[in-house]
This record gives C-alpha cells, structure tokens and sequence, in this order.
C-alpha cells in the first residue's frame, strides 16, 4: 500500500498536467466578513477530474447540492453550509484529498462548500467549476440517486407505535 504522500504526489502531477487552473479572489469583495483575504481556490476540468478518478488516487468528491437525482459517480451529497459533524461524516482526514461541485459554473453553492471546508481547516479541497452539468455534457459516467418514497400524511399509512408506547 502507497503512503498518502505518495497518492497526493501523484494526484498533484495529474492535476498540473491535465489542467488546474487558480482562480484568484476578485478585487472587489475579495476579503472574508471577518476581514481575512481571501485564498486563491485552486479549479479542474473534466479530463483532470476523470483522470484522477481512473487513477484510484484516494480523494473524496462531494457535491454541493444537498439533493439531487444524478451525482459523479462515487460523489457524496451534502449540503452548501453543512456543520462540522456531517463533514467530518464524509471527510474522513482534513489532509485528504477533496473535490467539490455543483450544477455548473454559475453555481455558487461550490464556492460556499469549499470555503466552509477551508475554515474547518481541510487544507486540500479543488474545486470542478463546470458541475454535473459540463460532466453530463462530456459524457462522463453519472450515477442515479434513488428518490426517496413519499412520506404520507400524518395518520396514513404511517407506522404503527410498539406496544405500550402511547398513553393509557
């Protein structure tokens, strides 16, 4: 088994030859709401992204989303703003290796999930601009996510209580 040094050094070599880019902070309103600069967010295309998945390079790819029907294969949904407790649910070391996106490049919800990744000091997070829509444009592989059943009124079709749990 590689050390993860030796992951990081290759999904580095992937990502600078097939197509990283830094994205720099706007002038205007480039500072946090505490003041803090803000740090360059480092973006990927489609090849890079597909080519780091073939490479097994061990990385976590999360999409901003929250819900949806169709995710890059092996992403996990979460929210834009989640708490510390369901990151850390889906990133398992804040030194990993993080890919987050959205819909597309209009999409702010990647932008706020990456940001939040950093002030929970997850050091490594990329960010795939073009979304599920530029991955489906490509024709790149997606998976299904099963629609959850509805919940049916109160009273209808619900599950019944255990024994002695109501009132007597």
């Amino acid at each position: 088994m590689k050390p993860i040094a030796s992951y990081c050094a290759t999904a580095l070599l992937f990502v600078l030859v097939l197509g990283i880019t830094v994205a720099r902070p706007e002038e205007e309103g480039s500072h946090t709401k505490a003041g803090k600069k803000k740090e360059p967010t480092a973006e990927l295309n489609g090849a890079a992204l597909m080519a780091l998945l073939r490479s097994r390079v061990p990385l976590v790819l999360l999409d901003a989303r929250g819900k949806a029907d169709q995710v890059i294969r092996g992403a996990k949904l979460i929210a834009a703003e989640p708490t510390s407790g369901e990151v850390a649910a889906a990133v398992d070391e804040k030194g990993a290796l993080v890919v987050v996106y959205c819909t597309d490049t209009r999409c702010p919800l990647r932008r706020k999930l990456s940001d939040r990744l950093r002030s929970l000091g997850y050091s490594n997070v990329i960010e795939y601009p073009d979304g599920i829509a530029g991955w489906v444009r490509a024709g790149y592989p997606v998976q299904d996510i099963p629609r959850q059943p509805a919940t049916s009124p109160k009273g209808k079709g619900s599950p019944r209580k255990p024994e002695g749990s109501g009132r007597r």
